[in-house]
């Protein structure tokens, strides 16, 4: 079912918070004390950030643009996000943040990966489509994630 929805699409929208990435302080992620050491760093705003990729996340991207055009659809802010993507070096040059949710094309051919469904909600409503896949919140310290990948192998 879900590679029938794929191949009919022109617009997979894809979220960046909790979907692809995990970005924080720098500062609060030295208090959590994790294990994991694969995060970007980056100054924003004279702060000091950190910004972790989910496992198989390029992988999505790439599987998505070989589907139909490809964009990210955040909640967060553009300018912070574009850092986020640049710093994290990934394949996407469509970006739609919440300042944006009037910019975004709508098309009933469109679908919205995300992992959070009160968010996704007004997202598909800006879409102006109902197809949703929701996939789980990543931890970024479960660096054995395959939600990504499970969701590849279905499309």
């Amino acid at each position: 079912m879900l590679f029938k929805e794929f191949m009919n699409a022109h617009t997979i929208f894809v979220d960046l918070d909790d979907t692809l990435v995990k970005s924080m302080p720098l500062e609060y992620f030295r208090s959590k004390n994790s294990q994991n050491a694969n995060g970007k760093i980056f100054d924003w705003n004279n702060t000091k950030q950190i910004t972790f990729l989910r496992p198989y996340a390029k992988e999505l991207i790439n599987h998505c643009k070989k589907l139909a055009d490809t964009c990210i659809f955040t909640h967060g802010h553009n300018h912070f996000q574009k850092e986020v993507i640049s710093v994290l070096n990934l394949p996407i040059k469509c970006l739609y943040g919440r300042e944006d949710y009037h910019k975004v094309p709508k098309t009933r051919n469109a679908i919205l990966i995300d992992d959070d469904p009160q968010i996704a909600s007004q997202k598909l409503k800006a879409i102006g489509t109902e197809k949703l896949i929701l996939v789980k919140p990543w931890n970024f310290e479960d660096l054995d994630d395959t939600e990504l990948l499970d969701l590849i192998k279905k499309i």
